[in-house]
């Protein structure tokens, strides 16, 4: 809107101008009007001398009745064409500069007009600043409140990430996780050092002594309490001794002990056997 009223008070001006141009051509023109009037006045005033002059010579003619005139001898009618020149020329004098003020009234007219427009367009481009200039305020006062709100935000925030790095880093808080991990390690540590140390490593026949004889059966006196680990036993040995504690069995409860369950001893025997020939193996190709 600023841009154009701006732009109509540039046409204003520039109408201004032409009409201040077209005054000064009017003028111009009046004044040779009046130039012309007055030289028609003069050609006029010069009839009317010539006139006079014919008129005062022919009195003086008619009166002398012994010589003639020296002067100009006019007629009635070339009088009276002069008269009608000089009154035509003096009314298109008149009327001329008549025409030439018109002219100077209508561009008069034209360019109070033309500022009174100015007059209006600037008023407008007052306006316009002057709105221009409040919008301009209400953005700056919404930015204002806009960084009051970013601050205040801001403030908030390190407020709550304070906070929170303080009840981190509380001795009842720090290090909790790393905490959970060392005890669950040193758990497993122990778990596999308690494992290691109560469960030592056992040979197939001490597995089988264990089996066969069972926990009742077993010689404990055979451990070794420095080494920590039983003595080799022999296949004969475990035979023997098997055979031994199914006599005992047997005279004790002969009921417990069956067929089936002897086929099953040897069964597991052979199985066991097995297994430690097949893990050597093994070793051996490792």
């Amino acid at each position: 809107m600023a841009d154009a009223s701006k732009s109509e008070a540039a046409v204003l001006s520039a109408e201004i101008e032409q009409a201040k141009t077209s005054i000064g051509t009017a003028e111009a023109r009046c004044a040779a009007a009046k130039k012309m009037e007055e030289a028609a006045r003069a050609a006029e005033a010069i009839a009317l001398a010539d006139i006079k002059a014919l008129l005062s010579s022919e009195s003086y003619s008619e009166c002398s009745s012994s010589s003639a005139s020296d002067g100009v001898t006019l007629s009635v009618e070339e009088y009276s064409m002069m008269y009608s020149k000089a009154q035509e020329a003096d009314h298109n004098s008149r009327k001329k500069v008549e025409e030439a003020m018109l002219q100077v009234d209508a561009v008069n007219a034209s360019e109070s007009d033309s500022v009174r427009k100015l007059e209006d367009a600037k008023q407008d481009v007052e306006e316009c600043e002057k709105a221009l200039q409040e919008a301009l305020e209400r953005v700056e006062a919404a930015n204002h409140g806009k960084l009051a709100v970013e601050d205040i935000v801001r403030r908030g925030r390190s407020q709550s990430g304070h906070k929170r790095r303080s009840i981190c880093g509380s001795p009842k808080f720090k290090n909790a996780g790393h905490r959970r991990k060392h005890s669950r390690s040193m758990d497993m540590v122990s778990d596999v050092s308690s494992s290691s140390s109560f469960k030592p490593t056992l040979s197939i026949g001490q597995i089988l002594t264990m089996k066969l004889t069972g926990p009742d059966g077993y010689d404990k006196s055979v451990w070794d309490d420095k080494t920590g680990e039983l003595p080799t036993v022999s296949l004969g040995q475990i035979i023997n001794r098997k055979s031994a504690v199914m006599c005992t069995e047997e005279t004790t409860a002969p009921e417990r002990i069956s067929g089936k369950r002897k086929k099953f001893a040897l069964t597991g025997l052979s199985g066991l056997l097995a297994k430690q020939s097949k893990s050597k193996k093994k070793r051996e190709s490792l």
